[in-house]
């Protein structure tokens, strides 16, 4: 086997088993003329080298993508078993993983198209859904002027539906609005699947935004038309909304934790429009999973369900490329441990956000919460004595970034904020 030198530095974190997403006990290494092939547990990676010879030139990276992918194809036509997909190489503190899950982007949104179309997310939508097809009624924004002339253009995915909204949210400078949007829609349909694909149809929508404004400004001259100047600006703010869809920044994980009535899901819900990321909230997965409907909903078996969905939801929303929130007790070790290792296989910063207020606040926001009976929580005070009881502590062997907010003082959101910036993490609204 060769040494690891014959790996060059930036690769050689692949050598250790916990680069991969799978369990691999020891990985060996094999050079041939073209590549490095890595042997980790039942799956072997195969690394194109740079390497340039008179019949071949890999020293592009581009090229060498274009490579895999070739390979890909023209071998899954004899043995589809074998050739499972193209995988991302990714760094995570330094160190090189082999990012399965945010993998392979010509299959990636290939099959998360294929999933939705198959699992009945294509439907009569209204396929025409911007800012100026939306107006208030009665205090209720409602949509109108849907297309009509082409059913082909509206039996369009939903996820298609509210990427036009929110792409023309985000081209008239509201991102805001746009998160605040997008996150109400995903918590009402539970459908974070769409988070795989909404980069694609964001794009789309805003490109198709920017035609309408180009061919809005070629008529500048017709009296009432709009400011050529304004038009313009427009324009390239559609194509910038386009731009950062396919080209976003790193997303990250804030894992909320605290006991009921300590402000978690009011201050992911404020995070979550500052930073454009999704919120996943356990007090709605829970009442989604409740079986049957109106049954008790914090039994330990519906709790491990709960985890399970939020891991899921979080996977399909990082999948996307957009930072996800995951509004939960997280009170034991091993609630925190699974969207930990989540992390770490997709290879995405996770930041632990503990809210805390002192106990009798706990017990008065608990008692004003259920009286006012418009909150998806139901946790009472047996909940809050009961979760108190078997509240498992942070500690420092769990190795998690931790952000303490105090949820009783005013600056909270502020100071949070603050912390993400000190850990280098991207806090604008912008997505």
């Amino acid at each position: 086997m060769p040494v690891e030198s014959a790996l060059p530095e930036s690769l050689r974190g692949l050598l250790q088993p916990g680069a991969y997403p799978h369990p691999v006990t020891a990985v060996t290494l094999i050079e041939t003329q073209l590549s490095w092939v890595l042997l980790a547990g039942d799956r072997a990676y195969k690394i194109k080298r740079p390497v340039v010879y008179p019949f071949v030139d890999q020293s592009r990276l581009d090229d060498r993508r274009r490579l895999c992918h070739e390979e890909l194809r023209l071998n899954r036509r004899f043995v589809p078993r074998i050739y499972l997909e193209v995988c991302a190489i990714t760094t995570s503190a330094g160190d090189a993983r082999i990012g399965a899950l945010l993998a392979a982007e010509a299959t990636h949104r290939e099959q998360a198209l294929r999933w939705r179309a198959e699992h009945g997310r294509i439907r009569e939508c209204h396929a025409d859904l911007h800012l100026s097809n939306v107006v208030r009624i009665d205090g209720q924004l409602l949509p109108f002027d849907c297309l009509e002339f082409e059913p082909a253009f509206r039996w369009i995915d939903v996820a298609e539906d509210v990427a036009f909204l929110h792409a023309d949210l985000l081209g008239y400078g509201e991102p805001k609005f746009a998160a605040v949007f997008l996150d109400a829609w995903l918590a009402g349909s539970g459908d974070y699947h769409a988070c795989m694909v909404l980069p694609l149809y964001t794009a789309d929508r805003a490109l198709v935004r920017a035609k309408v404004v180009a061919l809005q400004a070629s008529h500048v001259h017709r009296p009432g038309a709009a400011n050529a100047e304004v038009l313009r600006q427009r324009q390239q703010g559609y194509l910038l909304v386009a731009e950062r869809a396919l080209h976003p920044p790193p997303a990250c994980c804030l894992m909320m934790t605290g006991l009921p009535g300590s402000g978690k899901s009011w201050l992911a819900a404020r995070l979550a429009a500052e930073l454009g990321a999704v919120t996943v909230r356990s007090d709605l997965e829970r009442k989604r999973l409740a079986s049957p409907p109106g049954g008790r909903l914090y039994t330990d078996t519906q709790t491990a369900a709960v985890y399970e969905r939020l891991e899921q939801c979080a996977a399909e929303v990082l999948g996307g490329h957009r930072t996800v929130i995951v509004d939960a007790n997280h009170g034991s070790r091993q609630q925190r441990a699974g969207l930990a290792e989540l992390c770490r296989l997709m290879a995405v910063p996770l930041i632990v956000v503990q809210c805390e207020a002192p106990l009798s606040l706990l017990r008065q926001r608990i008692t004003a919460r259920l009286a006012a009976a418009q909150d998806p929580s139901e946790a009472d005070i047996p909940v809050l004595e009961r979760q108190l009881e078997l509240r498992e502590a942070i500690t420092a062997d769990e190795r998690l970034a931790l952000i303490t907010a105090r949820t009783d003082h005013a600056d909270v959101i502020a100071a949070v904020l603050g912390e993400l910036r000190l850990l280098h993490l991207p806090t604008g609204g912008s997505r």
